[in-house]
């Protein structure tokens, strides 16, 4: 099952994790750019990265990749994560190393990837363990190797990186690199659904489906796998389907309550 690469911004876990300090040049400009101000965040960035500002350069990057305010263009993209990486930035090393994975800006290089991955990741940098890995749990660049797949997601998953928790209950659920263990798997899909990630919510819906480590719940299920399709996770839409027609309707009146009263905390 090929999962998904997870890419970052340093200051977008700086602004949410925790309140900026407002007033100087690079909190400045990381919130012009947070706030869509792309225009006066290069004015603000672009003097810092030229004098060698890590967080400014991987901005520059981000903005470059994503064409937020300039015209895409991988390889100066690229340059400027490669700048940031070489002065021991994790965000950068981590985005650096999705450029080599999938070839956007540099030559596709597996092994330059690892290198960058794993940099970023013994510094503790979650979104790097999650994608070392990925790396390990699909043989990129590397031989496949389960256990230090597990490990590596475990430590992500400890951060609270909600695709890390899911991809570590896959391996529980399928026993690869751990013992299989779906009570341990019920534990972690249920923390990254809490979370809103949606293959964790369609993945814990079939085990409310199919009763493993929980009590068989065609209510509960409909309800996880619901609220995966509003994120368009077709999985979950075709699981849906599967088994309403199954359901009476008090246990869709009471799915269709929970549902409702998961919105209201997401908007409260």
């Amino acid at each position: 099952m090929r999962r998904a690469f997870v890419v970052c911004l340093s200051f977008c876990i700086l602004l949410l994790g925790a309140q900026v300090a407002v007033g100087g040049p690079l909190e400045d400009g990381l919130s012009a750019y947070e706030r869509g101000d792309y225009n006066m965040a290069m004015r603000l960035l672009r003097p810092l990265a030229d004098g060698g500002d890590p967080r400014a350069r991987n901005t520059l990057g981000r903005m470059y990749e994503l064409a937020r305010g300039v015209d895409e263009d991988l390889k100066t993209a690229a340059h400027w994560y490669e700048l940031a990486a070489r002065d021991g930035d994790a965000p950068a090393q981590n985005n650096l190393a999705v450029m080599y994975t999938l070839g956007r800006g540099v030559r596709h290089d597996p092994l330059e990837a690892v290198r960058w991955y794993r940099s970023a990741a013994e510094k503790g940098y979650s979104a790097a363990q999650y994608n070392l890995g990925v790396v390990y749990d699909e043989g990129l660049g590397v031989s496949t190797d389960y256990r230090l797949a597990v490990k590596w997601y475990r430590l992500a998953a400890q951060q609270e990186l909600p695709a890390a928790q899911h991809n570590l209950a896959l391996m529980y659920t399928l026993g690869r690199g751990v013992p299989r263990n779906y009570s341990q798997a019920l534990k972690l899909y249920r923390r990254a659904a809490a979370n809103g990630y949606a293959p964790a919510q369609n993945n814990l819906g079939l085990m409310y489906l199919n009763g493993l480590a929980v009590g068989k719940d065609l209510m509960l299920a409909y309800f996880w796998f619901s609220l995966a399709v509003q994120q368009g996770n077709d999985e979950a839409e075709a699981n849906r389907l599967m088994i309403v027609q199954d359901m009476s309707p008090d246990q869709l009146a009471e799915a269709h309550s929970l549902i409702r009263a998961w919105k209201g905390r997401e908007g409260s």
